[in-house]
């Protein structure tokens, strides 16, 4: 079979195989290895390890694994026996006749006979493609290993219990099983055992078992069933931990090439053979000892006669060993985490940095001295050292110095930053750190000692943490404080300062700095992006362009532009046009720009990563996202070139290879590293689905395909559970169908409110705070710019003018009496909907849900009006009663036993997503602001804001901070208006500058008047500049109408003439008639 022409063009580095099993590897000679990790199948060439496939092998966890020619086999944790084709990953046939999980799998009869046992103790024989299959459950204890043998043309299983029994049965034509012998030795689990592979013809082959409490082999003869030896494994050397000396898997195996000798892996991940030659004298082989693992060994699978083998171990290594040579020719340093981050030295390019979720590094060498994958040595491509000394959780981000040998910064989930010397690996910990939990982003700063007034300061690193706040390290001491450098972008931009400090609970989050140190690039939370000239500080750019928190930020010149891209958690992302700034025209603060250069959408959740490319002459980026997609665009055509669609899930890390720069490493939360050409995957089509998508589909396809054949062939106990209703998955989408808004009315008028009297009621806030007369004024300011027949358009009349006009929208923003007004609508519409309801739902489903009975109630409780209390009196449910029983008798042991009681029954109901009874709870017992932090923590902020606003003075604080922090809110939806309004009445300095960009962040032309105007009132530095901004959209408007009616007078002109030549040429026709005629 010639496969060489089967090989995918990409490259991998797979993940580890599944630990504490020795059932999930198997070898295929001529051409595969073979693993399960998790519930995927990897498919490794036998000879040099090179990928060549992986395919989802079942819906959960595979414990048990075998395979035949281009045939695998698998069983798990969904219960399933599949069949399925190596070279394209798709699954034949499949049987669910255990009720249990499946845990040792074997294939006898050239793979056309599957052997399978769970952790019922049921043993299955079927046939790979056929409809026979058997069954039998001869001991009720988990099967935890099989192991197969033919003698004298017939098959014989040995079946390994969890209680240490062990059971050899023969199996016929008609795959009906026979128990010939049974073995009991202790009641510990057997973990291990094999037949003897070379055996005389006329004698039965030896048996090998081991357990998994017993430190010692027992080796069985037969007919007998006696013992023909006891191995005890080799001590476990002195620095062996009490852990290790405890927590030995003893995995054997027979070796094909030596009769008599038997490999069985020992403490700390030791291989060691014996040889059992002679009869109860077994000789350890200590000078053929192989000892590069370093954990418990779980599997060895043999290759080429016995020449070789492979071993799998706890310390994630894959080892092929020359068994003669007692060597190792080849490793594979799986990774059992998350590749969160990667990134490749300026001076190393065929080597890659990987940050991984098991608090370590791999420095993966994948390539040496140009020789890659596809070159001589190929056994070289997985070449890697793991870092993990001083090393602590996961390891979320690696940046290597742009100058420095060996120097790499790393960032870990705690907030913690430090360096790691890679060639002496050795770890440095910067001492202070973030306090927040999550991972900083990092950059180098290089010299900023003329900036920072510090003379040490000439090699920095800078941190934004998810705190917010940025430190800048002297990288040569990591002991000595960070400088603040917010304290310090304060300083310089106190007019900018003071707006972004009016938001509540946004600040920054990610940070960028371009290759020449000249720029620095912050993202915020609410998805600002703000650029600031590093020499100076002074910021010259901002761009609210996108509404969600900011994920990534990078930097690329090229072709004397110098672009930012930055990507968010909505999967959009932005690029800015840096260098088309003109810097020294910009004011305090620059305008706010709504668009950038250009916004890139073809992922539709969380960028995780973006990596630009190193070609010289073309302005690509590649992005990572939860989507489990990659993508490259092309930035100057603004369009998607590649996609690349083979991870399976979360894509979290990306990064160009700088040998080949059209190649490109991805790694996810599938625990898989590519390593792909991105013109090998060009993106033709508009309806992509993940691989993972396709795979669940074939999967769950054939699992529909077999269910008739199965069920009809063995009648098995819960096999037709899986289409069986669930009533569950009923009332979890009748649970997640409600809202848990109780403002409904409020909430509808600001879906149905036009965007034009949003601005009007938003202007008239701002005449409250700024002056009606300053508002006026300005106003006509900007009307007087236009000519008089721009001041009778219509479009223009109707945004400019505004209507008094009270709408249940206004009410929300009003005075106590507007409150109460609200509430009373609020609570009729619950009346009126009472009518119509559906009948009453249990108790139990109540509980997960608001209903409209709870939202009355703490609506009339917010109005002091507790009549609604007596409604609940005639209510029979004892369930709904019991639940309060206690609360209602609790007076009876004094007032502070109810106000407790009143608050623990609040807590509870919070707990169980019951808000509004939660903030009923703390109504009843006068507290209101825990009632209303009960709203805060939930964003009901219109709930929360009419509660203080009816039962807190008007004067109290919190109303303010509420609205501040529902603005921060909004302004992340497509709410701007509405967010505008709230930051004008949060009075805090600096709501007015949001404000200003919260009405221009739509590019309306009604939204960039009343931003100008507001700009001339609040006499904002840019003013101008926005009533320039609005008159260019205006003739932008009417130029396009001009040149729309230019293009209808062609076409109609286009029209007339054609009409004229159809009409002159019927009449030429006519003449030629009369003339034929006379």
């Amino acid at each position: 079979m010639n496969l060489a022409e089967r090989y995918p063009k990409y490259s991998c580095y797979p993940p580890v195989p599944n630990w504490y099993s020795s059932n999930v590897t198997t070898v295929i000679e001529p051409h595969f290895f073979m693993y399960a990790t998790r519930n995927y199948i990897v498919v490794l060439d036998l000879d040099t390890f090179k990928y060549f496939n992986s395919f989802i092998g079942a819906s959960d966890k595979i414990h048990a694994i075998a395979g035949h020619e281009i045939f695998c086999f698998t069983g798990g944790e969904d219960k399933v026996v599949r069949s399925w084709n190596i070279l394209h990953g798709t699954p034949i046939t499949s049987h669910k006749l255990h009720s249990t999980a499946i845990t040792a799998l074997k294939c006898i009869r050239q793979g056309n006979v599957i052997i399978s046992g769970d952790k019922s103790g049921k043993l299955v024989v079927a046939e790979s493609f056929g409809n026979k299959r058997t069954s039998s459950t001869k001991v009720k204890s988990e099967i935890t290993c099989i192991s197969t043998v033919q003698y004298q043309n017939i098959d014989y299983v040995a079946v390994g219990y969890a209680n240490g029994m062990v059971f050899v049965e023969s199996i016929d034509e008609n795959l009906e099983t026979d128990t010939i012998y049974q073995l009991a030795n202790d009641n510990d689990a057997v973990n291990s055992l094999d037949w003897q592979k070379v055996a005389s013809a006329d004698e039965w082959p030896l048996l090998a078992t081991t357990t998994k409490r017993l430190a010692q082999i027992c080796i069985w003869s037969f007919p007998s069933e006696s013992k023909y030896s006891v191995l005890k494994l080799p001590p476990p050397p002195s620095q062996a931990t009490e852990q290790q000396r405890s927590s030995v898997w003893v995995k054997l195996s027979w070796s094909p090439s030596d009769r008599f000798k038997i490999y069985i892996s020992s403490y700390i991940g030791l291989i060691v053979p014996f040889d059992v030659s002679k009869r109860g004298k077994p000789r350890i082989c200590n000078s053929e000892r192989f000892d590069k693992h370093s954990r418990n060994v779980f599997t060895i699978d043999w290759l080429d006669h016995g020449n070789y083998f492979i071993s799998t171990s706890l310390d994630k290594q894959i080892i092929k060993w020359a068994v003669k040579k007692v060597k190792r020719v080849q490793t594979i340093k799986a990774q059992s985490a998350y590749p969160y981050s990667m990134d490749i030295p300026n001076w190393n390019t065929g080597q890659v940095a990987i940050g991984l979720g098991d608090n370590s590094i791999k420095l993966w060498s994948f390539s040496n001295k140009n020789m890659i994958m596809n070159s001589k040595d190929p056994n070289e491509y997985y070449s890697a050292v793991v870092l993990w000394r001083g090393l602590q959780g996961r390891i979320e981000k690696v940046k290597y110095h742009p100058n420095r040998e060996g120097v790499l910064a790393y960032g870990n989930e705690y907030g913690h930053l430090g360096l790691y010397d890679t060639i002496n690996q050795r770890s440095k910990t910067f001492r202070v750190y973030h306090k927040s939990q999550g991972t900083p982003s990092i950059a180098w700063g290089l010299n900023l000692s003329q900036i920072l007034e510090d003379d040490d300061m000439t090699d920095t690193m800078l941190s934004c943490g998810q705190d917010g706040r940025v430190h800048v390290y002297d990288s040569n001491k990591p002991q000595a404080p960070p400088i603040n450098f917010n304290e310090r972008l304060d300083e310089q931009n106190k007019s900018w300062a003071l707006i972004q400090n009016a938001k509540a609970n946004i600040h920054r989050c990610r940070l960028g700095i371009d290759g020449q140190a000249e720029f620095i690039a912050f993202g915020h939370t609410d998805g600002i992006v703000e650029v600031y000239q590093l020499c100076t500080l002074k910021l010259i750019y901002i761009s609210n362009c996108q509404r969600q928190k900011i994920t990534t930020l990078e930097w690329k010149r090229i072709k004397n532009k110098v672009w930012l891209a930055s990507g968010c958690e909505e999967g959009v992302i932005a690029i800015h046009c840096i260098s088309d700034i003109d810097i020294d025209t910009i004011k305090d603060v620059p305008i706010t720009q709504t668009e950038g250069y250009c916004k890139l959408k073809g992922h539709n959740k969380k960028i995780n990563d973006m990596t630009w490319s190193f070609h010289e002459n073309e302005a690509l980026i590649a992005s990572a996202a939860d989507d489990n997609f990659t993508i490259v665009w092309n930035i100057e055509n603004k369009e998607i070139i590649s996609l690349f669609d083979r991870h399976r899930s979360k894509v979290l890390s990306v990064c160009w290879d700088k040998m080949d720069h059209d190649k490109v490493f991805s790694g996810s939360e599938d625990r898989f590293i590519y390593h792909w050409n991105y013109k090998d995957f060009p993106c033709k089509t508009s309806e992509i689905k993940s691989l993972y998508d396709k795979e669940r589909q074939l999967l769950n396809n054939n699992k529909n395909k077999r269910a008739a054949e199965v069920t009809s062939t063995v009648s098995t106990p819960g096999s037709n559970a899986s289409s069986s209703p669930n009533p569950n998955k009923k009332r979890k989408s009748e649970v997640a169908s409600v809202s848990i808004a109780g403002l409904k009315v409020s909430a509808n008028t600001e879906n149905t409110t036009s965007r034009t009297k949003k601005e009007h009621f938003c202007i008239t806030i701002a005449k409250m705070i700024l002056g009606e007369q300053e508002v006026e004024t300005a106003r006509n300011a900007l009307l007087n710019q236009i000519s008089k027949t721009q001041k009778e358009d219509p479009n223009i009349v109707k945004y400019t003018t505004i209507q008094a006009q009270e709408s249940t929208y206004d009410l929300l923003f009003g005075d106590k009496n507007d409150m109460r007004r609200l509430i009373g609508i609020e609570v009729n519409r619950l009346y009126e909907e009472k009518d119509s309801e559906t009948p009453s739902l249990s108790y139990s489903l109540k509980n997960d849900l608001v209903n409209d009975e709870c939202v009355k109630l703490a609506l009339n409780m917010m109005r002091s009006q507790y009549g609604e209390l007596s409604a609940h009196e005639t209510d029979t449910n004892s369930s709904y009663l019991m639940d309060w029983v206690t609360l209602a008798l609790s007076p009876i042991d004094g007032k502070e036993a109810w106000l407790e009681k009143m608050k623990n029954q609040a807590e509870k109901m919070e707990k169980l997503k019951q808000y509004h009874l939660a903030a009923t709870c703390f109504m009843a017992s006068s507290c209101i602001y825990e009632a209303i932090d009960v709203y805060r923590r939930q964003e009901m902020y219109r709930e929360a804001i009419a509660l203080a606003k009816l039962r807190l003075p008007s004067v109290d604080p919190i109303v303010p901070t509420l609205f501040s922090e529902w603005a921060s809110i909004l302004q992340k939806g497509d709410q701007d208006q509405l967010a505008a309004t709230c930051f004008l009445l949060s009075k805090v300095a600096g709501s007015i500058g949001n404000a200003i960009n919260l009405l221009s962040r739509g590019d309306k032309e009604s939204g960039l008047f009343w931003a100008g105007c507001l700009a001339l009132a609040a006499k904002d530095v840019n003013a101008d500049l926005r009533v320039k901004i609005w008159l260019e959209k205006i003739n932008e408007r009417y130029l396009r109408k001009s040149s729309s009616q230019q293009k209808q007078k062609e076409i109609q002109e286009t029209q007339d003439d054609q009409k004229d030549q159809e009409n002159k040429q019927s009449q030429d026709n006519q003449d030629i008639n009369i003339e034929v005629i006379n």
